[in-house]
This record gives C-alpha cells, structure tokens and sequence, in this order.
C-alpha cells in the first residue's frame, strides 16, 4: 500500500500523489462552504454549544472563544494551502510525478510535526463537516447493514479523508506498516 504520510525524524513526510491530491484539494472549498446555507449542520458541528440551556452563557462563551478557534483554524488551513501551493509549483516547474517538495527543489516535504497536526485538525474539521450534512451521528456508517448511499460522493470523500487522516496519525506517532525501523 502507498501511504501518502510516513514517519522522519524531523517530523512527517508527505508523498502526495494524484489520488491523494484530489481530496486535499477539494478541502477549501468545502471548509469555505460552511454556514453558507441556511441551517447548515456542519456549523452546530463545528461550534458545539458549551451551555445548552444558557443562551446567555452561551453568547458570552462564543465572543470569548469563536475569535480565537476561527483564528486557529486558519493558522491550520494555511498549513493546506501551502502543501497545495507547492504541488501547484511542482507542476508548474515539470516536476509532475507521486511526490512533490516544501520549495519545489526536491520530490518530498517534511512537516514539522505542529504542522501535521494542524493538518490533522483541518482534516478532522472536513469530515466532521462531510458527517453532519450527510447525517452521521456515530461509528456505525462504517458498519453492516449497508448505507443505501455508499457510493455517494460526499461519503465517498468522507471515507477517502477517513483513510488520509489515518495513515497522518500513524505517521505522527510512528506506528505505520513501512514506518523506518529506529536506528539502535
């Protein structure tokens, strides 16, 4: 299997390729799309209520911490956009292929490993917004009987990202099949 993750002393390695590439792209704009439309799922989703019976605690709560979660989730979106951006200077350069490189110079890039795990979190914040708009509660949509919709795209890309999210926390914490045996 080709994972697009792997462990590296300095962090996690990235070896992006097409299939890859496809799903990470599409990140943005679904992450750009929330609260869009009336009644969106993903927002309650992404803004859970810390008093539910407090609108007033409620507010008080949201001036306090929304500012700072928007601007942490930015600080993490950012981390997508350069990994995209690089890919899209790869390409440009002819360096088409599986991998692609943090200055378009070499065929991989290494994020630190603060930077993979806002990836990690911008993952998590797409398929938490993917599961609430296809109305997904809990693990079960993984399990028997069968969702009626299992080739809908949106719950495609929800599997896809459950995958890329996977193999980043196995890189992250050095427990993937082709992870480099420790130097003894």
């Amino acid at each position: 299997m080709n994972y697009p993750f792997h462990s590296h002393p300095d962090g996690v390695e990235v070896q992006v390729g097409a299939d890859h590439l496809l799903a990470l792209e599409l990140i943005p704009d679904l992450l750009d799309s929330v609260g869009s439309a009336e009644g969106d799922p993903a927002v309650r989703r992404l803004t859970p209520s810390a008093y539910p019976d407090d609108q007033e605690a409620q507010e008080e709560y949201g001036r306090m911490i929304n500012p700072e979660l928007e601007r942490e989730r930015e600080a993490d979106r950012r981390i997508l956009g350069n990994l995209l951006a690089t890919r899209e200077r790869a390409a440009v350069s002819g360096k088409k292929g599986e991998k692609f490189g943090a200055s378009g110079t070499s065929e991989t890039t290494v994020l630190s490993n603060e930077d993979a795990e806002g990836l990690l979190r911008v993952m998590n914040e797409s398929r938490l917004t993917l599961a609430s708009r296809l109305g997904i509660e809990d693990e079960a949509w993984e399990t028997p009987p069968e969702r009626p919709d299992q080739e809908a795209p949106a719950l495609m890309l929800l599997r896809y990202l459950t995958f890329l999210q996977e193999t980043l926390i196995e890189a992250l914490t050095d427990t993937s099949p082709d992870a480099p045996l420790p130097n003894l």
